[in-house]
């Protein structure tokens, strides 16, 4: 009899979750589409020819419901406002202007917003990136700024803006500059950053990474690079970031493989988890190769998940598995164009891969598609590798780690007595 009673509640309980989580029109003249999720309350006005930012405030204002509301309001041409618009939004949980062309906002425009934690400002004239740009209109409340987009100055020398009013801020997303990142005093309290030039708005320019460009990231967790227009990265660039669990590398063209020794040394360090190094080349440039120097401190750390997909990856140097990691449970090698070589007879040195990718292995590609990509006038497939310092690609430290891994060393000149492919164990096919 209790169990039929519980049955019955939570039957009730979904009915009504499904009851107030259907759409609605709302908002100024109906515009707008309403509906709960499992934030609270979503209003979402994005892109419905609302003139002033006030219609919306002033509906929210007179709602009686007392959990989080969110106001989707981008894509309107609003323009700048001030405090006096904005009454009846001081509750917003989470508040989207996105691509507004808002240029100015006043000081105390969200003096009254104390509820307010994911803020999108994204793709506005704000001029973010001046020397001493005001920013103490931001809400303190603000746990994720969304601030890409934004121009970049062409007669002052491009600076991060200064966020130290923001003490409890842990989500970043903006735009990448060639200087050391530096928000302010509560830079080291972020867990995740996003300087990624994916979104064909942003405007990104980290051509090199070096030892100082993301020191102040004491407790980063997540950090997306991708699309950044890398071409370099130091060997301690990412020593110091202990707390690093998500590294995005992806789509730098002009980056290659030519960098990866000192990107894993650094890793050695962190608490990684999963790596991102994806499309580091040109869609129709010439076959890669990986080599034991380029995965040579990646025994030592605690990655699970590492993706290389598009990167015209032909081989890996013979024993070169032997030197990934023990942690690692997922790989995706998707888009690539692998060739026959003794590192195919080397597969079970991974040996706790449990999901592995591999589609469009030599797929063909439309011309068309890839004249904008980020290019560089030199042959990436003929880069040299710098004379490496690596300890471990000695024979003997190989041998001694494949046993430990149950996988053949292949002696170099030597003979290769079964041509047998074992795969690893624990793959889930």
């Amino acid at each position: 009899m209790e169990r039929l009673h519980i049955a019955v509640v939570c039957l009730l309980l979904f009915g009504i979750y499904e009851a107030v989580s259907e759409t609605y029109v709302c908002g100024p003249q109906n515009k707008c589409d309403c509906f709960t999720d499992i934030q609270g309350l979503v209003m979402n006005c994005e892109g419905r020819e609302i003139s002033k930012i006030t219609e919306l405030c002033s509906v929210i204002g007179n709602t009686s419901t007392k959990i989080n509301v969110t106001l989707k309001a981008g894509r309107n041409n609003f323009g700048n406002f001030n405090a006096t618009e904005l009454k009846g939004c001081e509750r917003l949980y989470e508040l989207d202007l996105n691509f507004n062309q808002i240029s100015e906002i006043k000081k105390h425009s969200f003096q009254n917003f104390t509820n307010l934690e994911i803020l999108d400002l994204s793709r506005n004239d704000l001029n973010a990136s001046q020397t001493e740009w005001p920013a103490a209109f931001l809400p303190k409340s603000l746990r994720t700024l969304i601030f890409n987009g934004l121009p970049v100055g062409e007669t002052v020398i491009p600076r991060y803006p200064n966020l130290s009013d923001l003490s409890k801020l842990q989500t970043l997303k903006l735009d990448g500059l060639s200087d050391d990142f530096d928000i302010g005093k509560h830079t080291n309290r972020l867990k995740e950053l996003s300087v990624s030039g994916l979104s064909f708005y942003s405007h990104c320019n980290i051509s090199h990474i070096s030892n100082s460009t993301f020191k102040q990231l004491l407790s980063i967790m997540k950090l997306n690079i991708s699309a950044s227009s890398v071409r370099s990265i130091s060997a301690g660039a990412f020593e110091h970031l202990h707390h690093l669990e998500v590294l995005d590398l992806s789509c730098n063209r002009k980056l290659g493989f030519i960098s990866m020794e000192n990107i894993s040394y650094g890793l050695q360090l962190t608490n990684i988890r999963s790596v991102n190094i994806s499309y580091l080349y040109n869609t129709f440039g010439l076959g890669t190769e990986l080599f034991k120097q380029d995965l040579c401190y990646l025994w030592n750390t605690s990655i699970e998940e590492r993706v290389l997909a598009g990167n015209r990856l032909t081989v890996f140097e013979t024993n070169a598995f032997i030197l990934l990691p023990k942690s690692l449970t997922t790989i995706d090698v998707s888009e690539n164009k692998f060739t026959f070589a003794p590192y195919l007879l080397q597969t079970s040195c991974v040996v706790n891969v449990r999901r592995l990718f591999a589609g469009s292995l030599h797929c063909a590609y439309n011309p068309s598609r890839y004249v904008a990509e980020d290019t560089d006038e030199g042959n990436q497939a003929c880069e040299a590798r710098m004379n490496s310092r690596c300890p471990y690609m000695q024979e003997t430290f190989l041998m001694e780690l494949a046993s430990n891994k149950s996988c053949n060393y292949i002696h170099a000149y030597g003979r290769i007595i079964s041509l047998e492919t074992i795969f690893p164990l624990h793959l889930e096919f």
